[in-house]
């Protein structure tokens, strides 16, 4: 029994222990859970605090944001329009506006320029501006090469009071306003205030509006001078606008005087403040670059270029032929080119379309409706030539076919055929409204050209100019063509010598103009009939 004992106590001890152990355990557990807990607690808490202060920072910031707006919004005056400024007839503001209105209604208002590059001016404006103001300001829009085509003066009808509640930018903004819907041009306008501002003893004076008078500012001034304690000051605020069909931008100019020393002439001061944050304004909007009277040059040295026929965009086309000809071309007897290597029987497409692209750009200012020309090698350039002006292309045919019922038909021999050839084209196809252009490959001896025309006179149709891939300097065919007085070009201008070719560089070009019009000047007898049937197909000149 006493072994028995000590196994029983031996045990209960051991089992005491284990408890023991895990209940430590188990507090130990809490402890750490506890623990853990409140350290997440804090962080959270933390974590709220960050984000309060963060989103704090936030608002202030977009206060701050939203404060300098609208502090910006007062100093440029883009705000919303009074409802005053949105009403009253246009031509009643201003005599000098009614009577252009009348004159454009009669068809006899001065038409404003065209625009770069018919002229230098890349915009045009109108104003309604003092006459001073106006001559000042258009010297300054010239260096955006901006011309400031007309001014209207006149708009004392808006009266010199405040009584009809407009504000000084609501009236710059009415008269910029009405300038443009009776012109159609963009226009400038401007209004200046000036009142005598309050202080502790007086009330502010009344507002003075100045419209083309600037003798009531002087007025106002003589009136409060007397009465008014030193250092009271006399404010002067112009607001000019700027009206087109995309676009309201406004400037604005402050200045303040004393009453002591103001007077009428310190009003500049404030409209040229305004009408410089304005010319910033518009040269920002427009894209407007301020260049100078330099930039003319580039102007007068295009229509220098225009005169002489220099003036290119395009020769992509003129370096590739010249090329080509350099390189491949050879010369058959008679000094006959021969080309089919790249032109007429085997075609380089990229060189052809370059060459009627270049073509159609020297021609499009003739404002023609058809292309003209004749089957087969002048078909390729003429085709390029249509599709760059988009224009319908019409071939002469040299058999008749079925399928035509009614056709004009006329006869030539060209220089490289033995014998006359006919021409055909249906009458659907050429009328009397046409204004066509004659391309071809060659320009020789000009017989084929010819015999195009004569197919136009037929119809009645206006031949308004020729185009041709390859001139020959050396054959009378720009003389021969002379006499109907039409614009010629060429891409390449070629010149045989010794079986060698030469092309003639675009500068020396004026050498076949310049006959050209030393022909016709002695060509007045110029018979245009149709050939005789016992004649060879040429077209005489009578000299």
């Amino acid at each position: 029994r006493a072994g028995a004992d000590t196994k029983l106590r031996t045990a209960a001890g051991s089992t005491a222990m284990q408890l023991a152990k895990k209940a430590c355990n188990a507090e130990c557990v809490c402890a750490l859970e506890e623990h853990a807990a409140a350290e997440a607690a804090a962080k959270e808490a933390a974590w709220a605090a960050e984000a309060a202060e963060r989103a704090a920072e936030r608002a202030a910031a977009e206060r701050a944001a939203e404060q300098e707006e609208a502090a910006a919004a007062a100093r440029s005056h883009d705000v919303p329009l009074s409802e005053g400024a949105r009403s009253g007839d246009a031509a009643a503001l201003s005599d000098s506006l009614q009577e252009y209105l009348r004159a454009a209604s009669r068809g006899e208002a001065e038409a404003p320029p065209e625009l770069f590059p018919a002229s230098e001016w890349l915009q045009v404006f109108a104003c309604a501006t003092p006459e001073r103001r106006f001559s000042m300001i258009s010297q300054t829009y010239a260096n955006l090469r901006v011309l400031l085509h007309r001014n209207f003066a006149d708009f004392a009808s808006l009266g010199h009071s405040a009584s009809d509640d407009l504000s000084t930018k609501d009236r710059a903004h009415l008269k910029a306003r009405a300038v443009h819907e009776a012109t159609g041009l963009a226009a400038i306008a401007e209004s200046t205030m000036v009142y005598v501002e309050a202080t502790a003893q007086k009330p502010a004076s009344e507002r003075v509006f100045v419209e083309s008078d600037e003798s009531c500012i002087e007025a106002l001034i003589g009136r409060a001078r007397p009465v008014s304690e030193e250092g009271r000051e006399v404010v002067f605020v112009t607001e000019t606008a700027f009206v087109s069909d995309e676009l309201a931008l406004h400037g604005y100019g402050e200045l303040r005087m004393p009453v002591a020393f103001a007077a009428q002439e310190h009003a500049t001061i404030a409209q040229t403040s305004a009408h410089n944050a304005l010319f910033v304004r518009v040269s920002e909007a427009l894209g407007l670059e301020f260049v100078g009277n330099a930039a003319f040059d580039e102007f007068y040295e295009m229509q220098v270029q225009e005169r002489h026929g220099t003036r290119r965009k395009k020769t992509a086309g003129q370096t590739l032929l010249k090329e080509r000809l350099l390189r491949e071309a050879t010369v058959l007897d008679a000094d006959i080119l021969k080309v089919s290597s790249f032109v007429n029987h085997m075609v380089d497409v990229e060189m052809m379309e370059a060459c009627g692209e270049e073509l159609a750009e020297r021609l499009e200012k003739q404002q023609p409706t058809k292309v003209l020309t004749v089957e087969a090698t002048g078909l390729l350039p003429a085709m390029f030539v249509a599709k760059a002006l988009s224009l319908p292309c019409v071939f002469a045919r040299k058999q008749r076919q079925i399928s035509i019922s009614d056709s004009y038909q006329t006869s030539y021999k060209s220089t490289v055929a033995s014998t006359p050839q006919d021409l055909y084209v249906s009458t659907e196809y050429l009328n009397p409204s046409d204004r066509v252009l004659i391309i071809d490959d060659f320009l020789a001896g000009g017989r084929t050209a010819d015999a195009l025309v004569r197919l136009c006179k037929m119809a009645n149709a206006n031949v308004v100019g020729g185009g041709f891939l390859i001139e020959k300097a050396a054959d009378a065919g720009r003389a021969f063509l002379s006499g109907y007085q039409i614009p010629l070009e060429s891409i390449a201008l070629v010149e045989v010598k010794d079986g060698t070719i030469h092309v003639i560089e675009q500068d020396s070009r004026e050498a076949p103009a310049q006959l050209q019009s030393e022909v016709a000047a002695v060509a007045r007898n110029f018979d245009d009939s149709p050939p005789d049937d016992d004649d060879d197909g040429l077209v005489r000149l009578s000299v």
